[in-house]
């Protein structure tokens, strides 16, 4: 036994026709929105002079992984002669070189 199909009533009169024209006539670009609202600022920034801010991200990567780094490697001064210290602090420097490297080149934007 076959299921009767449902058939969606769709309107074709001059009403549909009229709202169909009407919605055309109204179509509104997210383009169009977005230049109306930044026309404004487009015109005063002209007359401003930005300079592009030196970014401190190198120095600021290097320094702290060169001191982070260093206070990881401490437990190997003070035992140096066991190899569980030295690999757990190799080991902590790989994974923190790792995702500090991580978070300040892919996460972090200019700063």
């Amino acid at each position: 036994m076959d299921k009767p199909k449902l058939k969606l009533r769709q309107d074709t009169g001059p009403a549909a026709e009229e709202i169909e024209a009407e919605a055309e006539a109204q179509k509104v670009s997210v383009y169009d929105i977005l230049e109306q609202a930044h026309h404004p600022e487009r015109l005063a920034d002209k007359s401003r002079n930005y300079k592009k801010v030196k970014s401190r991200k190198k120095r600021d990567f290097w320094f702290s992984l060169v001191i982070i780094n260093s206070i990881l490697l401490i437990p190997v001064a003070v035992v140096p002669d066991n190899v569980m210290v030295l690999v757990a602090s190799l080991a902590a420097v790989c994974l923190f070189t790792i995702g500090f490297s991580w978070i300040m080149w892919q996460v972090l934007s200019d700063y």
